[in-house]
């Protein structure tokens, strides 16, 4: 896949077509991330959209971070707040 310069980027338009798989993938996105992380796989898989939309959306979950769990420092190894003067 050739490269484009920025500038040619700019001119490269999609099909109503894609424009409307990445608006749906972008729609899932959203969605995705208001579920619990352990559960944005499935709910993107369970999603009525095509093999398409599943993999871009789970990729930018995965590229964001978003599918992964943080678990917070317990409060025990937590260093005291001290504000400063």
């Amino acid at each position: 896949m050739a490269t484009l310069d920025p500038r040619e980027r700019a001119a490269v338009k999609l099909s109503c077509g894609e424009e409307s798989r990445w608006q749906e993938v972008w729609r899932l996105v959203i969605e995705a991330e208001r579920q619990p992380v352990a559960e944005r796989r499935n709910f993107i898989l369970a999603a009525r959209s095509d093999p398409f939309v599943h993999r871009q959306a789970i990729a930018i979950l995965e590229g964001s971070d978003s599918m992964v769990s943080y678990s917070p420092v317990p409060s025990s190894e937590a260093p005291p707040f001290a504000p400063q003067a």
